[in-house]
């Protein structure tokens, strides 16, 4: 896990080399198990970030939350699950659902009409009901 999430951090921070952080807004986007190894990335560097996107995913058990509450509650979480997802059934969701309130995550849930995968229609539809600008 360090490997990968200390890559994640060199790339992040060679990007936000030329940029003024005061001007933009960062959006991390994890789609499945990306969306945990955004988490375990954010949690152990705690970057300047402005929004967490996880589609298809849940959050990973294996971090402190409560212990970098302020943290956490200054970013914007989008959890985005669809209707169809194999792999994500009523309740699995229902028991992430438990957890991430019982680490009390601020976040938004959006279903939309799908599979677990990304597609142009469900990303344009989704990108139209979340405020991350």
């Amino acid at each position: 896990i360090d490997d990968y999430v200390n890559m994640i951090d060199k790339i992040y921070r060679k990007i936000l080399e030329s940029l003024e952080l005061s001007r933009i807004k960062i959006t991390v986007f994890g789609f499945s198990q990306g969306g945990h190894t955004a988490v375990r990335w954010l949690s152990k560097k705690q970057p300047s970030v402005n929004n967490l996107i996880l589609w298809g995913s849940g959050i990973p058990r294996d971090v402190n939350y409560k212990s970098n509450f302020n943290y956490w509650n200054g970013i914007k979480i989008k959890l985005l699950f669809g209707n169809n997802d194999k792999f994500i059934s009523k309740e699995k969701l229902d028991n992430e659902l438990t957890f991430i309130n019982t680490m009390k995550l601020n976040y938004k849930l959006i279903n939309y009409s799908g599979t677990h995968k990304i597609d142009q229609l469900n990303l344009k539809y989704v990108l139209k009901r979340i405020e991350i600008i």
